[in-house]
């Protein structure tokens, strides 16, 4: 029982405090499958299940005095096993919502996959082809600084190869999606399995969060190392004194983890350290010697045997592609210390400064790990994340990926014993060296953030779309700040990431030094049209070197309008007069007393054969005119009376908007309220 003396009553409200919030993930996953039921009603049956046991669960963990343990073992089973079924059912209704593939890397691993199953070699093909057979939109593509996109397979061989068998078997559509769904969903049970039971519901909490389940169904790749890295890792510096079947599997699962993606990589210099250390804290330093090259030769041995037959197909191709992440010259973007660069530009006049900081915070960083140890032996398997937040392109996902495995690690590892390990010979020099690395980090990183951007730029104006809300053309000063002509790609960032490249209609390629001109850039396309109703940014590119120069943000005058009634519910009969009010608002939906400031209000019919022109008058104005001006009062009100003389079956549907009195651009719109105008008998 949960409740034996061994079991304290700490332990006890921990263990009711976590399952409580499993209970309520589970009514969460069954809400969130609500939305749905209209399309598939038979979800309705699992929101039951997953609502009901989430309210049981609550319900039996915070009241029960006591728990025999073989029964809330089955429970928590159950409960973690209907959990990933409901995060598996949502993610298949995402994929029903959203079918087109949501990055360029889960396109290129299937495309890999489908060049390796007819027996040719992936990595001498171009990966575009991808974007179009999986709809890949252009904003998930990885763009160099010169705009053009990345097109080569960037990851070692077994990130495709787990999916050829699969098309053998004749699975094609989402599969790929479908595979990374499967695993993560097993990643969590696996990781369920290993922790302590105490600690199991830390796993379905964490399987559950949303960054982690969205970026699992939106195509981010890493949870196909997930598994192996998770049994490689699990009790990891009890490996020197494994025996048998588990000596072996520790470096082969490493092997296959490396083998799907780079982001593994770092962990393993920090693992063999930490091996030496320990063994050499025992008197066994040969021994250590010994496990660290029999690990090596295994885990190098499964990561050849995956890539080999590419290898020797041609070598030179092969390591191209395993090398492209760094050779790319990709666009900077992430949520880590480039950020400053990318949003605020702070910094950002040469990127080469982000990758030497890169290499030196991950030398460092080891050697402070060794001169330490093992004071930091609980971020050993997190080392990436660390790392990578100083690097160039630092998205969320190098941060908490590794959630899984680093939870494993962390509760499956003894705690740090209070013993003193023996001074390593080169222990003065390692620190040292650690010191001054220290120092070269935070000077690189002052200089990276302190190199100015070589262009100032200014956006003077916008074009719409009007009702679309969105901008297709932007009309930008920029100035060259550098002695030496610069020749500037630009994109537009909104929503922390950046569009497709945009055109340059006018503007020179090459931008002398000291000299300002007018670029007139157009959005290449529509998933590259901002929207209207948020701010955004141009960012300028350049190469040799890599720089980024941003402008400042652009925001849409704050106010907008609110049309009331916001709703008519009932069929109005020709002839009939009815009053709209334009209540101006500010971002917060606050009124806004501003006189004299024009509202328009247009009308339209959208029928089932296409749209109608409206047959309204609004505040007298002719049949259909569209838009009709008023102006605000001292409240910020315009007010409009329409009607109509005809009966029709569609109704007519008006919509409010503001017009920028400099460059004449719509925004502000309220929402549509349409109106019916029949006979009434």
């Amino acid at each position: 029982m949960l409740n034996q003396p061994e079991v304290t009553a700490k332990s006890l409200e921990t263990f009711r405090g976590l399952w409580g919030v499993v209970g309520f993930l589970l009514i969460t996953w069954a809400f969130l499958l609500l939305a749905f039921t209209d399309l598939y009603a038979w979800l309705a049956y699992y929101e039951f299940l997953l609502g009901g046991w989430g309210l049981a669960t609550i319900a039996v963990v915070w009241t029960a005095p006591s728990f025999r343990r073989r029964y809330i073992t089955t429970w928590t089973w159950i409960s973690a096993v209907l959990a990933m079924l409901g995060f598996c059912l949502w993610a298949w209704t995402q994929i029903r919502l959203s079918p087109a593939y949501g990055t360029d890397e889960i396109a290129f691993n299937q495309y890999a996959a489908q060049i390796a199953s007819h027996w040719h070699n992936p990595y001498t093909h171009s990966m575009g082809p991808s974007f179009q057979l999986f709809h890949v939109s252009p904003n998930g593509y990885t763009f160099r600084l010169n705009g053009t996109p990345v097109e080569a397979l960037s990851y070692p061989a077994f990130s495709f190869l787990i999916y050829v068998p699969l098309l053998w078997l004749g699975f094609t559509s989402q599969m790929a999606v479908i595979v990374n769904i499967a695993l993560w969903a097993l990643a969590v049970l696996l990781t369920f399995y290993l922790l302590p039971k105490r600690l199991r519901a830390l796993a379905i909490i964490a399987g559950s969060l949303p960054i982690l389940t969205g970026f699992t169904v939106g195509g981010v790749t890493d949870v196909v190392f997930l598994i192996p890295l998770i049994m490689a890792v699990y009790q990891w510096d009890q490996y020197p004194n494994f025996t048998g079947w588990r000596k072996w599997m520790v470096p082969v699962a490493m092997g296959l983890a490396i083998s799907v993606k780079q982001t593994p990589w770092p962990i393993i210099p920090f693992l063999l350290a930490a091996w030496y250390l320990e063994l050499n804290r025992l008197g066994r330093k040969r021994d250590a010697i010994r496990l660290i090259i029999r690990f090596l030769v295994v885990m190098g041995g499964v990561f050849l045997l995956t890539n080999l037959p590419f290898i020797i197909a041609n070598p030179s191709a092969w390591l191209q592609g395993i090398a492209t992440p760094v050779t790319s010259n990709a666009v900077p973007a992430g949520q880590g210390l480039v950020a400053l660069a990318v949003f605020l530009g702070i910094g950002g006049g040469n990127l080469l400064y982000f990758s030497l900081l890169l290499v030196i915070v991950f030398v460092g960083f080891f050697l402070i790990y060794v001169v330490t140890y093992p004071r930091l032996k609980a971020l050993t398997i997190l080392t990436p994340s660390f790392v990578l937040f100083f690097s160039a392109r630092s998205f969320a996902s190098y941060f908490v990926v590794l959630a899984l495995p680093g939870l494993v690690a962390l509760c499956s590892t003894s705690s740090v014993p209070r013993v003193e390990y023996p001074r390593l010979s080169a222990q003065k020099v390692l620190k040292k060296s650690a010191a001054a690395l220290s120092g070269a980090g935070l000077l690189i990183g002052i200089l990276a953030l302190t190199s100015s951007p070589p262009l100032s730029l200014k956006i003077l104006s916008i074009r719409t779309t009007g009702q679309l809300a969105t901008i297709i053309d932007v009309n930008l000063k920029v100035f060259n700040h550098t002695d030496h002509a610069v020749s500037p790609h630009f994109t537009a960032q909104n929503g922390g990431a950046e569009t497709a490249f945009w055109i340059r209609a006018v503007g020179p390629q090459s931008l002398p030094p000291q000299t300002g001109a007018t670029y007139r850039l157009l959005a290449p396309n529509f998933f590259a049209q901002t929207p209207l109703t948020g701010g955004f940014q141009i960012a300028a590119f350049t190469e040799s070197p890599g720089t980024i120069s941003i402008s400042p943000p652009f925001t849409v005058n704050p106010y907008h309008v609110i049309l009331n009634p916001e709703a008519v519910n009932k069929i109005q009969p020709i002839g009939k007069y009815i009053t709209l009010t334009a209540q101006l608002v500010d971002a917060f939906d606050k009124p806004v007393h501003k006189s004299g400031l024009p509202v328009f209000l247009g009308q339209t019919i959208y029928s089932q054969a296409g749209q109608l022109f409206g047959q309204a008058t609004i505040n007298g104005k002719g049949v259909g005119m569209s838009p009709v001006a008023s102006y605000t009062n001292s409240d910020g009100r315009a007010l409009f009376v329409v009607s109509s003389r005809y009966s029709a079956a569609d109704p007519i549907y008006f919509e409010a908007n503001l017009v920028n009195h400099l460059t004449g651009y719509p925004y502000g719109y309220s929402d549509i309220v349409p109106i019916r105008f029949m006979n009434v008998r």
